[in-house]
């Protein structure tokens, strides 16, 4: 008996697999109507290693799928709603894929306070309705597919989304929304998808399992998923550039403050320039003349060098193209900090109550840091 079950098992077989319902990346008809997406590009490796020949069907709905594995036009079919069913259950194989669930909201919290009526959208049978209630969502909205999900965002009946994250992001950053949506919930439960088999069908069950248990420890899987995240997975998320964005905005604002304290202190130097510049000389003083005018100048320059980096900051034009800054243009400001440090601090006289003398102290800090 045992001899003819290893028999049966090593023969080659022709294994027709039924799938249903559209969900992009994993399962849906490309441009020329032909089925396509991670599952596909898995399933079909599982003729990887073994005779076996694997032909990939595709259903209108589950209920057609199902039929079709019951009248035995499929030899299995992949889902995550049958193996719950207690009919079913034992019947399944080890996950083919494992779905996380996470929500995303356009406006960016669904607990905001001051926004009303907040409504979030969700595949019927895929959420442990224990995660709802912590939501804070005024509403939900159930649908019948992932997306009918995103669908509903777009018409504005809802606010947020309860979905598997790989397909929502897929989605959106086919569309060009990404940047439009944040994920509030990285976690909330997770969905597994799993060949199904007739019921009696231990063979097919077993040949099945080891095949996806062999996809899955062998390096296929991961091959092939890295192949499709790819086109949704940034090196960065969209939190992280918010963070880098809020950044470079703190940097530019602190730029443009320190540029009007260099500003300020090069343009009350200026008079002395000016009348120097008029009469050849200033009285009463033990500063040489090109003290003067380097305390008006190199504060003035390195004032507009910072005031244009600041705008470049705060407006991000430069800092998406690689191009921040200039270094040359840069040093303007450790020559102005050399100059005070070298000269400006030795001969000034520390008294406080002087503006003039004030503004340079406050201004060389700002050019240290």
């Amino acid at each position: 008996m045992m001899a003819g079950s290893c028999a049966a098992l090593r023969t080659r077989m022709e294994i027709r697999i039924g799938v249903s319902e559209q969900m992009v990346p994993y399962q849906f008809l490309d441009n020329q109507g032909q089925l396509a997406g991670i599952h596909y590009d898995l399933l079909k490796s599982l003729e990887t290693g073994s005779d076996d020949s694997v032909s990939v069907l595709y259903f209108d709905s589950e209920d057609a799928c199902l039929e079709a594995l019951e009248d035995g036009e499929v030899d299995a079919v992949l889902s995550y709603r049958l193996p719950a069913e207690l009919s079913y259950a034992q019947w399944a194989t080890e996950p083919l894929t494992t779905l996380k669930l996470c929500a995303i909201s356009k406006t960016g919290s669904l607990e905001d306070a001051e926004k009303e009526g907040q409504v979030a959208a969700f595949e019927y049978g895929t959420v442990n309705y224990s995660y709802l209630q912590h939501l804070d969502a005024t509403s939900y909205l159930a649908v019948g597919s992932q997306r009918q999900i995103l669908q509903a965002l777009d018409d504005g009946r809802a606010d947020g989304a309860i979905g598997f994250e790989d397909a929502l992001l897929y989605q959106l950053e086919q569309s060009g929304e990404s940047d439009e949506f944040t994920v509030l919930r990285s976690y909330l439960g997770e969905v597994s998808y799993r060949l199904v088999v007739h019921p009696g069908n231990r063979v097919m069950l077993r040949r099945l399992n080891d095949q996806t248990v062999n996809l899955r420890s062998g390096g296929t899987y991961d091959r092939i998923y890295n192949q499709w995240s790819s086109l949704w997975v940034q090196d960065t998320s969209y939190q992280q550039r918010v963070m880098m964005r809020k950044l470079w905005i703190a940097l530019g604002a602190a730029m443009a403050v320190t540029a009007v304290l260099l500003l300020a202190a090069g343009l009350m130097n200026l008079p002395a320039v000016l009348f120097l510049a008029k009469n050849g000389y200033l009285p009463l003083t033990l500063k040489p003349a090109f003290a003067y005018v380097l305390d008006a100048v190199t504060p003035i320059f390195s004032a507009l060098w910072l005031a244009v980096y600041a705008v470049r900051a705060c407006t991000g034009y430069g800092i998406a193209r690689g191009k921040p800054g200039s270094a040359a243009a840069a040093l303007v400001m450790p020559l102005y900090f050399l100059w005070r440090l070298f000269w400006q601090f030795q001969i000034d006289p520390a008294a406080l109550p002087r503006v003039t003398y004030t503004l340079n102290v406050l201004g060389s800090a700002a050019a240290l840091l």
